[in-house]
């Protein structure tokens, strides 16, 4: 049984037994910046989430700085389980400046995507990001909430987003299944042919 698991034949969710595999993997190039929500709907994935915390704090020396506002300006923090077809693959924590988007945390991000939250309730939508993974494993309550073993392999990424002014609109922290994400890059040489 293990090693069907290990193949991906089978999967295993706490608590509730040992199925036959349905999981396909996301596979996640740099297309574009678009949502989460957006690339998995063009995925042919039905998108959803489940809100897990939505607050407003002081930014503090971790989330000020990637926002390019002082630790003591507010920020407002949105925690979701994000999942595909019913399935939890991820989950993403995002922060952006109080003063750009006032009234956010009253919104319900359930079945909206921020980007188009952004867009159409704030005339502004991210242009630009810098995203960061690197590998890891997820600890006891990230596999419970994402229904997979202590331990499992994750991506943890972060993104900086910005707008057409280079003004940041976002800093997301995001933990990612490793069994149902896959990173390809397209890459060109830049050099020219004769160097």
């Amino acid at each position: 049984m293990a090693d069907l698991v290990a193949d991906g034949l089978l999967t295993r969710r706490q608590g509730k037994g040992t199925f036959v595999s349905t999981n396909r993997a996301i596979v996640q190039g740099p297309p574009g910046l678009t949502s989460f929500t957006d690339d998995l709907a063009s995925r042919g994935w039905k998108p959803s989430a489940r809100v897990l915390e939505m607050r407003v704090h002081n930014a503090g020396s971790h989330i000020g700085p990637k926002l390019g506002i002082p630790d003591s300006a507010l920020a407002i923090s949105l925690s979701r389980v994000r999942i595909a077809d019913g399935d939890p693959i991820a989950i993403q924590t995002s922060h952006v400046p109080a003063v750009l988007f006032p009234g956010l945390d009253k919104l319900d991000f359930s079945h909206r995507s921020l980007y188009d939250v952004m867009e159409v309730d704030y005339g502004t939508r991210p242009i630009r990001s810098t995203d960061t993974y690197i590998a890891s494993m997820l600890s006891a309550k990230e596999a419970e909430l994402l229904e997979v073993r202590t331990g499992s392999p994750a991506l943890r990424s972060e993104r900086v987003s910005t707008d057409s002014t280079g003004r940041t609109l976002e800093f997301v922290e995001s933990v990612i299944r490793g069994d149902r994400y896959t990173i390809v890059l397209n890459l060109s040489a830049t050099r020219s042919a004769g160097a």
